[in-house]
């Protein structure tokens, strides 16, 4: 399992703890997700749960992981490596500052958007 791994790394735990700790997750996310379109009808305001997920999930976290991904890589790794890395020829700090300045104010501006 791809969670798996991760929280065995990161906590130091041994695959079976690590592995109820995912299952209890993953269950905890599953069960109203699943009881989103039954009779019980679980929702949050006027939206089934699942479509909630959805969009936090899908569209939300996605999009925000990426750019800040990104941005984190621009501000990890050295200019003179990055540019090198890029292979573009490209030698201008330009580069580097909307890697690093404008990736985190399109965060913030997705963000705002999405909350508001």
């Amino acid at each position: 399992m791809v969670a798996l791994a991760p929280v065995r790394d990161e906590f130091r735990l041994s695959r079976a703890k690590a592995a109820l700790i995912v299952v209890g997750a993953v269950t905890l996310l599953a069960v109203p997700s699943a009881l989103s379109f039954t009779s019980v009808g679980l929702s949050i305001g006027d939206r089934p749960f699942l479509e909630v997920m959805d969009i936090v999930m899908g569209s939300g976290v996605i999009i925000v992981a990426g750019i800040v991904g990104a941005a984190l890589i621009t501000w990890r790794i050295p200019r003179a490596q990055l540019l090198d890395a890029m292979n573009s020829g490209v030698s201008h700090r330009w580069v580097v500052y909307i890697g690093r300045y404008l990736m985190l104010a399109v965060v913030v501006l997705l963000l705002a958007r999405w909350l508001l």
